[in-house]
């Protein structure tokens, strides 16, 4: 993924997707709470994400951790909301529901994808080298695979 910031709408939610300086994964939602402008029209900055407009910038929980402007004082309403995610198997999955029931053990275990890279969803096969979403509840998981052609 690097250090670049990746936006997708997940269940009619906007988040931006952005790696911190240990390589974990973040994921705020991606409206700077000042403005309302997306956060991926920002800028990763050591493991935060900077807003464009004025520069706000919020850590991985969520906070408002420097502001530029009005003598640095941080507003108490500036923080974002976050989506707990996880990599595992090559593959990113985020919780989009509340953060409190968000239990990594229900992700379903897709470990024959992490020795090839490969997963052979109907008959196609797919590329997961990529980033890829998904919610996991008991019985279902959902993912978001960019398809990388027949093998």
């Amino acid at each position: 993924m690097g250090r670049s910031l990746f936006e997708r709408t997940i269940l009619n939610k906007p988040v931006v997707i952005y790696c911190k300086r240990d390589g974990t994964a973040c994921a705020p939602e991606d409206l700077c709470p000042h403005r309302q402008v997306p956060l991926s029209m920002g800028h990763p900055i050591d493991g935060e994400v900077e807003c464009a407009y004025h520069g706000l910038k919020f850590n991985c929980a969520g906070a408002c951790v420097e502001n530029h402007y009005g003598e640095g004082m941080i507003p108490r309403a500036a923080q974002v909301v976050t989506y707990p995610i996880k990599e595992r198997y090559g593959l990113l999955w985020i919780w989009m529901g509340h953060a409190a029931k968000a239990d990594p053990s229900l992700i379903a275990d897709f470990n024959c994808m992490t020795t090839e890279r490969r997963a052979k969803v109907h008959g196609t096969q797919y590329k997961a080298d990529t980033i890829a979403c998904g919610t996991a509840a008991k019985g279902h998981a959902y993912l978001c695979l960019r398809r990388g052609g027949v093998q």
